[in-house]
């Protein structure tokens, strides 16, 4: 099978998640028994991000590296509506990418869709989820893989479906319940399907409008195509906390366990502060110790942290620098780092340039590599309308 005939195969399953996401609006227009959009408010948002960029190692190898030309445009639309206690999202979006070397990094035309519906009730909210998103498996893999030498196609399909409800004014309980199903294709070889499934409960007691804690658990069950179905099961006590205006802090820890192709019991945690000094200066920082599915076939543990700092220098300017690292411990151990730096100016009101330049950096225990991506992007949004 050829690369236009496995893209047309993929287009072909679109209208299953739209159908899936309008469930929602079908109920509604019921309801309704007249016009469609009798009684509801409509938002709509357009973007249109451009993007020229130079990568000097798209494939990040050791050896042999070959720098690229990119050019992208990411046309996303959003349409909210809502009442009085529904609110509907729909979503769409598509990644139309062109590469100066196709053996390097391919031609892409990478669709996503997504929609949700939420119901509020008076002691609280239900509601469902559903989302297609196709991408470039080399970008979907790196941080929990490695793999990132071939540029093959990754599809996620996502349902799914959460409830909560508030006791009092003090304990509030949720529940999410999620199915998915990841495939490969094209160049996306070491790499395998899989589905997976689970359910979060949590349970959350707000003691002032400062702080709360909760008490979240978790099951989920991995299938991998062909492979062995390993069951996750996890448990985390967190906290958050605003001990001023500036400041916000959200810390958790736990265990999670493993049965199946891999068991054994291992720490789960992390934390998130978000640190506003002053009007201009905003700083971030996020680390996630956790288990997650991957293309391996097999659960993977990792560790994830970040840095940033955003500073507006004035109403049109704005600067800002991130630092990453994620760390997976497999029988391959991988690391991944980055240092992204950004300058942006707001042209006028829907119009803003972005100048962008990440230093990226990979270990692994075949080979070390890195390189450099350069690049200029425009941008074109209408925040409503």
């Amino acid at each position: 099978m050829n690369i236009k005939q496995e893209r047309r195969g993929i287009y072909q399953q679109i209208p299953l998640c739209f159908a899936l996401g309008l469930l929602s609006f079908s109920a509604k227009a019921e309801v309704f028994g007249g016009g469609f959009f009798s009684g509801l408010t409509l938002q709509h948002q357009l973007s249109v991000p451009t993007l020229l960029e130079y990568d000097t190692n798209p494939a990040l190898t050791s050896v042999n590296s070959t720098a690229i030309w990119r050019l992208s445009a990411t046309p996303r639309y959003t349409l909210n509506a809502y009442d009085d206690q529904n609110i509907w999202t729909l979503g769409a979006a598509i990644n139309l990418q062109r590469s100066s070397d196709q053996i390097v990094s391919q031609d892409r035309e990478d669709p996503t869709v997504n929609a949700a519906w939420k119901h509020e009730y008076a002691l609280g909210t239900y509601g469902i989820t559903a989302s297609y998103a196709q991408s470039s498996s080399r970008v979907s893999e790196l941080k929990s893989t490695g793999l990132v030498f071939n540029d093959g196609t990754s599809l996620n399909q996502n349902i799914g479906a959460n409830y909560s409800r508030n006791f009092n004014e003090h304990i509030t309980f949720t529940i999410n319940g999620a199915y998915s199903e990841q495939t490969f294709s094209g160049q996306s070889a070491g790499l395998t399907n899989y589905t997976n499934q689970s359910v979060t409960p949590n349970i959350s007691y707000m003691w002032s409008e400062r702080l709360s804690t909760y008490l979240q658990g978790s099951y989920s069950q991995y299938k991998p195509s062909g492979g062995v179905t390993t069951d996750l099961v996890s448990a985390v006590i967190g906290t958050m906390y605003k001990p001023s205006e500036k400041l916000d802090l959200s810390i958790n820890g736990g265990v999670n366990h493993t049965s199946g192709f891999t068991s054994g019991t291992n720490f789960q945690g992390g934390m998130t502060v978000n640190y506003a000094s002053s009007e201009r200066r905003t700083y971030t920082a996020t680390y996630a110790r956790a288990a997650n599915a991957s293309g391996l076939g097999r659960i993977i543990q990792s560790d994830a942290f970040s840095a940033g700092i955003v500073y507006t220098l004035n109403d049109l300017d704005s600067l800002g620098a991130t630092y990453s690292y994620y760390k997976s411990s497999d029988v391959n151990q991988f690391e991944f780092q980055q240092l992204s730096m950004y300058g942006a100016r707001d042209l006028n009101a829907d119009w803003q340039a972005r100048l962008t330049y990440s230093h990226k950096m990979s270990a692994s225990n075949i080979s070390n590599a890195d390189g450099d991506v350069l690049g200029l992007s425009l941008i074109y949004n209408i925040a409503s309308f």
